[in-house]
């Protein structure tokens, strides 16, 4: 009747510290993985993807308790008379796996080569040290990327809601003010005007999303949008996947400069995000995850 938890390669993400797997949502008994004749994987195990693209190929995490694995997934449990987990869990990170992969349409990385990697040994005292230094040290690294990321959080809060200021409400605090007949929107000057989008645009449509590779367009093919190339409202044209060889692009959806790009399905986060297109490489399609909107004479681009 013990459950177990049981990670997949997605459940690597779970961590707090970047070290340590947290509690994952899927569970296993241990009678099941026993009738199953599954790998229990003890505690300080170090676990880590050997299947998938470099990024997840080079995050590794210790178990913190007894656990079972997807067959994606390795787990290398050390002999604890010669080499200290956490010692190895570094020296692990050291290794940039995906310069190690099979070539293949899905990136793995063997058993066999992983068993052959060699392992500098210190004497456990000496692994020791090192290894409290190096939970002290990047625990403070850790600890100044936190502070870093919400200050980097409250700055954009700001700039969001200076552009919502000045595109709603203008410069001019002194300006007499009206009320928009729009809830949401509120009062804005009294000399501006407010209309629907569809009256200040020539044009808004969404684009197209065939079956692609799954690697971004070299510069002699053509690619097709992701949706992520408007988060952060910048646009991103590597943000792309490759269109096959043996689909014709559809050119009237070819993106060009000076496009208002608007995501219509993402995560709730990220729905919504736009971004204005101003250089951009040729052969990139708009995606039907996407929606492009062509102002008219009244409004500016910008």
């Amino acid at each position: 009747g013990e459950e177990l938890y049981f990670y997949k390669v997605g459940d690597l993400s779970l961590s707090e510290n970047g070290k340590t797997l947290l509690a994952s949502p899927h569970t296993i008994s241990k009678e099941t993985a026993q009738v199953l004749r599954a790998t229990i994987v003890p505690k300080s195990a170090i676990v880590y993807a050997k299947i998938g693209a470099a990024l997840l190929l080079n995050r590794r995490r210790m178990t913190t308790a007894s656990c079972c694995i997807d067959n994606n997934m390795t787990a290398y449990v050390v002999d604890s008379e010669k080499v200290i987990p956490e010692w190895a869990f570094y020296w692990l990170s050291t290794i940039d796996f995906g310069e190690h992969v099979n070539p293949g349409a899905v990136p793995s990385f063997s058993e066999v080569y992983q068993s052959v990697l060699p392992l500098p040994v210190p004497p456990l005292d000496e692994q020791r040290t090192i290894t409290i230094f190096l939970d002290y040290k990047t625990s403070q690294i850790d600890a100044l990327i936190a502070k870093k990321q919400m200050l980097l959080e409250k700055l954009a809060e700001k700039r969001t809601a200076l552009i919502s200021h000045a595109v709603t409400k203008g410069l001019d605090p002194s300006a007499p003010m009206k009320d928009s007949g729009v809830a949401w929107l509120g009062e804005i000057p009294a000399h501006w005007n407010s209309s629907k989008i569809r009256f200040v645009s020539t044009k808004i449509e969404q684009g197209w999303s065939p079956q692609c590779n799954n690697q971004p367009a070299d510069i002699e093919q053509w690619g097709v949008l992701k949706v992520g190339c408007v988060n952060g409202e910048h646009f991103d044209e590597n943000e792309n996947k490759a269109l096959p060889d043996d689909l014709e692009p559809k050119l009237h959806y070819q993106i060009k400069s000076g496009d208002i790009l608007v995501s219509r399905a993402n995560t709730k986060e990220l729905l919504g995000s736009a971004a204005l297109v101003m250089d951009v490489r040729p052969r990139l399609i708009l995606c039907d995850k996407l929606y492009r909107i062509t102002p008219n004479s009244l409004v500016d681009s910008n």
